[in-house]
């Protein structure tokens, strides 16, 4: 990616500045993030410099439809995404991932495959990470109903964060998970 990075900087200093060459100079941003490991100083300065030339893009061409497609990529895929003060926060960079992608629908030309196929990945991502934000409420909720009747229950878990909440909330639980072999 480092050649690409340097051929589309010439071209874009050289006054061709249309929407493909900052969508292609983000794509090659991108792709050079990846050399380096996540949180590190030299990622973040990619993966914002990649931000930059795809905005670029969109602001190049209001209807180009890959720059708002690989804004969508970038803050689906960039996990930490590097804010201002750090992180962003995961269940906004997923809502920001979303709404680049819902823009691309709009646009000219949308391949509705590809569309799908990532708002299939950005809306389970979300759910996930809004079930995480509420495992203890959930499971002191849970305990709350099993606790008081004395009785033995079975609860069911979709996530690991869920069984052990639980195990720790009601007294004498026992947990069963796919991975016990006896």
């Amino acid at each position: 990616y480092g050649e690409a990075v340097s051929t589309y900087e010439r071209v874009s200093r050289a006054g061709r500045d249309g929407a493909e060459v900052w969508n292609g100079l983000g794509s090659a941003y991108r792709g050079k993030s990846g050399d380096y490991p996540a949180g590190s100083a030299e990622r973040d300065q990619f993966i914002r410099q990649a931000e930059t030339a795809f905005k670029r893009a969109t602001q190049a061409d209001r209807a180009y439809g890959p720059a708002f497609y690989n804004l969508g990529l970038l803050y689906l895929d960039a996990d930490p995404f590097p804010g201002a003060g750090g992180a962003m926060d995961t269940l906004l960079r997923l809502q920001q991932a979303r709404t680049y992608f819902d823009e691309y629908k709009n646009m000219p030309g949308v391949d509705l495959a590809l569309f799908d196929e990532r708002m299939k990945d950005v809306t389970k991502l979300i759910k996930r990470e809004e079930k995480k934000r509420t495992v203890e409420e959930r499971c002191d909720m849970v305990s709350s109903i099993v606790n008081p009747t004395g009785q033995p229950a079975i609860v069911w878990c979709q996530m690991n964060d869920e069984a052990a909440a639980l195990k720790r909330a009601i007294p004498d639980a026992v947990e069963v998970s796919g991975a016990d072999s006896d």
